[in-house]
């Protein structure tokens, strides 16, 4: 993602403002201005070039008012975007967003819990739940019969337990989600002949990460 300065989100700021103010009309054009979107966007780089070359834009931080301003949040971080910016026909709502449950779940994995998630669980494997609210983190991976939960212990650590159909094949505390993640994709990505060989694997991955 490439990171810009807070001078330029103010000149296109102005520049939106500047083309929007003396449009009262409710055109596609006027109406996707007044999102922050202009169709041709090399015009609007130009444009905003221009704009910083004449006035001197402030480089502090953006007000709450600037960033919730013609798209400005997402023009600062398109990876929030769960899919791609698609302009429609219609003059009420110009602009939609078309995404796949893949850029829906890359989304979310670049928020709050892109550091917890497996994203993307390799194939066949599947997020079947997810919860992040209240500060609670927990993850349901699915793969027909099998499946794996890994929930955050109110205490500290993360819990794994895996199961085959409704039986438990193993369940166990780790210090990091690191460490419950690599487990995880060791049992997503392979079949263990036996399940003596995770737990020393669980072990040895928790050894490695105090190492570092």
């Amino acid at each position: 993602m490439k990171t810009r300065k807070p001078s330029y989100y103010r000149a296109r700021l102005a520049l939106f403002r500047d083309l929007t103010s003396n449009r009262a009309d409710k055109e596609k054009e006027t109406v996707l201005l007044r999102n922050g979107v202009m169709l041709d966007k090399e015009v609007r780089d130009k444009l905003i070039s221009e704009y910083l070359a004449k006035g001197a834009f402030p480089e502090g931080p953006l007000s709450f008012e600037e960033i919730c301003s013609f798209n400005t949040f997402f023009e600062m971080y398109p990876e929030k975007v769960a899919g791609t910016e698609v302009v429609t026909s219609s003059r009420e709502f110009p602009l939609t967003i078309k995404g796949t449950k893949e850029t829906i779940e890359a989304a979310i994995g670049s928020s709050i819990a892109a550091d917890l998630l497996i994203l993307p669980p390799p194939a066949p494997w599947k997020i079947a739940a997810l919860e992040t609210e209240s500060g609670k983190f927990s993850a349901h991976y699915r793969n027909g019969a099998k499946s794996i939960h890994v929930e955050q212990n109110p205490e500290g650590g993360f819990e794994l337990t895996a199961y085959e159909g409704d039986e438990t094949s193993m369940n166990r505390h780790f210090s990091s989600i690191q460490a419950a993640n690599s487990i995880a994709l060791e049992i997503m990505s392979k079949k263990p002949s036996k399940i003596l060989e995770l737990e020393a694997l669980a072990l040895e991955t928790e050894l490695n990460l105090l190492d570092l």
